[in-house]
């Protein structure tokens, strides 16, 4: 991943629950584009009738159209599985850098920019609490609770150009030895 901007992470933060969703959006796209290619039928060969005769294409330049038609359905094909790679990699990048925040600091980031993880509730959170209700839930000032919020943000840009593979653990010395190793 390339390094990231504060507002890139809050963006990320804002669209880690809806990941899943968009990946198999994105496999539903690649289905239908299958299916589409393999609709598109090359036109059958012309045969001269005379035995050991060659058989050609009735039209090449039909059939050199379609053949780039085909192509470029791989070619779609190819940029969707390239965009769930990219989707994947920083979902897992998340994952394992929200270890390395405090728990206050996580929790802040979850009620200001993730919210819940259920589609339904999802679908009826506003995007942005107030700061101060997430101030009242973490029991900090609503000025504190920003500066958290924004020293946060700051933490996971400087460490988004670090590489995650799947599996990875991270340990954070504030959760009392406790490892994750499972990600999403």
């Amino acid at each position: 991943m390339q390094q990231m901007t504060p507002r890139q992470v809050q963006s990320l933060l804002e669209e880690y629950y809806d990941i899943p969703q968009k990946i198999q959006g994105i496999l539903n796209e690649i289905r239908e584009l299958k299916a589409e290619q393999e609709s598109v039928c090359t036109p059958s060969m012309r045969l001269s009738g005379l035995p050991g005769g060659k058989g050609q294409h009735g039209d090449p330049t039909a059939t050199t159209a379609l053949t780039s038609d085909l192509l470029g359905y791989d070619k779609a094909i190819q940029e969707c599985r390239e965009r769930i790679v990219e989707l994947r990699e920083r979902k897992n990048w998340l994952y394992v850098s929200l270890d390395t925040l405090d728990r206050t600091d996580r929790r802040i980031l979850e009620l200001a920019y993730m919210g819940p993880r259920e589609p339904r509730k999802r679908a009826a959170w506003s995007r942005h609490p107030p700061w101060k209700a997430i101030a009242a839930e973490v029991g900090y000032s609503e000025s504190a609770t920003y500066d958290r919020a924004r020293a946060a943000k700051q933490l996971l840009a400087d460490l988004s150009a670090q590489t995650v593979l799947p599996g990875m653990a991270v340990k954070n010395p504030e959760f009392s030895g406790v490892f994750r190793s499972k990600v999403e």
